[in-house]
C-alpha cells in the first residue's frame, strides 16, 4: 500500500513503504528505495533501471539506477555513469505545472551538471508532457 507524503509545496508524491509488517515482523521490500514510477511492469513511461531511451538522432541514454536521490544514466557518448539529482526533475515539473512550460536553457540555468538533454529525454517519456520547438521546451501535451 503506498504512503502519501505531502510536500511543503502542496504537491503529493506517492512512495512505497520500505518495510512490510506481517505477523508482528518487519520485512524489507525489494527495490523499496526506488520511487513507484521507477519500478513495476513497464506499463507507465517512467525511467526504469536497464531501460534505454533513444532520440530521433539515434543518440541514447541508458538508465543505470533510479532512487529518491536521483537517476544514474550512461549516454551513448560516455563511458561512465552520470548522476542527475532528483531536484532538477522536481523543479522542471513544478515549472510546467505553474507556468505551463520550461526550456532546456532554463534547466541549464538551474542545473550545472550538463544534463539538460537527458532530463528532457526522460521527461518526454511522461505521458502528459511533450518536448519540442525551438528552443527545446517541455510543456503539457496539447498546450
Amino acid at each position: 500500500m503506498p504512503v502519501t507524503s505531502p510536500t511543503r509545496d502542496g504537491f503529493i508524491f506517492d512512495r512505497e513503504p520500505a518495510y512490510e509488517v506481517r505477523n508482528g515482523r518487519s520485512t524489507s521490500l525489494s527495490n523499496a528505495s526506488a520511487p513507484r514510477w521507477a519500478r513495476g511492469n513497464g506499463e507507465s513511461g517512467g525511467p526504469r533501471a536497464g531501460r534505454t531511451l533513444t532520440r530521433p538522432d539515434v543518440s541514447s541514454n541508458t538508465i543505470v539506477s533510479v532512487d529518491w536521490a536521483g537517476l544514474k544514466r550512461i549516454t551513448s557518448s560516455a563511458k561512465k555513469p552520470q548522476f542527475i539529482k532528483i531536484e532538477i526533475f522536481r523543479l522542471a515539473i513544478e515549472r510546467v505545472l505553474r507556468d505551463g512550460a520550461i526550456t532546456r536553457e532554463e534547466i541549464n540555468q538551474h542545473y550545472t551538471g550538463r544534463a539538460s538533454s537527458g532530463i528532457t529525454l526522460i521527461l518526454a517519456q511522461v505521458p502528459l508532457l511533450e518536448v519540442g520547438g525551438r528552443p527545446q521546451t517541455i510543456r503539457w501535451k496539447g498546450r
